[in-house]
């Protein structure tokens, strides 16, 4: 009998793991490691795995290989970290109660989560339905977040209080009026004020 192999894959922030695993006993029979490439995983991954299959003796060719299963932290130290666009979390099968065992509303503050009906059992087997209904309503209620939120770190990269310098005060807004930058300050009239120079994006210089 032909013996298969099963392929497992864990890409971590620093570097990619792969395992061999003879499927009928679940033996570990070769493993490895490689840099992770977070520019292009898939260097990562492949380089991996080929230095775990360099490890048998007699090779490993592609029908003898069962499944491939790869798994990865990156995504979540992304959001633990901060990085990456805006997001939110779906949990599935969870109720009220559920959650908040969790601890995601804490660790995450102002994140939005939505919980919607679905799930499966130990074995994998559909316990109920997934609404697919309600995950599309909390879909599109993320992406009106993410666009809200997108727009206000618009505004606030062009929009500060206000500056003042030499006792004028140079209100920065963003919007119809463009971006504001302040080019000098400096007493042009002779007035034994200081006068500010300014630019607008969208008007030109003005003091």
């Amino acid at each position: 009998m032909t013996k298969t192999y099963l392929i497992g894959v864990d890409t971590g922030g620093t570097y990619t793991d792969a395992a061999i695993i003879e499927a009928e006993g679940h033996g570990v029979v070769a493993s490895a490691k490689s840099i992770t490439t977070k520019g292009d995983l898939a260097v990562g991954v492949t380089g991996a795995i080929r230095a775990a299959t360099a490890k048998l003796p007699e090779g490993l060719k592609p029908s003898d290989i069962s499944l491939v299963s790869v798994s990865t932290t990156l995504a979540t130290n992304a959001v633990v970290e901060g990085h990456g666009s805006a997001v939110g979390v779906i949990l599935i099968g969870f109720d009220k109660a559920m959650t908040e065992r969790t601890g995601i509303a804490k660790a995450f503050p102002g994140m939005p989560i939505a919980l919607i009906g679905g799930g499966h059992d130990h074995n994998g087997d559909e316990a109920k339905p997934l609404d697919t209904a309600a995950l599309e309503t909390e879909l599109l209620i993320f992406n009106a977040v993410a666009a809200d939120d997108a727009d206000s770190a618009t505004a606030d990269s062009a929009t500060a209080d206000s500056a003042a310098i030499g006792g004028y005060e140079l209100a920065h807004r963003a919007g119809a009026a463009g971006e504001v930058r302040v080019l000098a300050t400096e007493d042009i009239n002779a007035d034994e004020q200081a006068d500010v120079v300014w630019v607008d994006t969208n008007c030109g210089a003005s003091t």
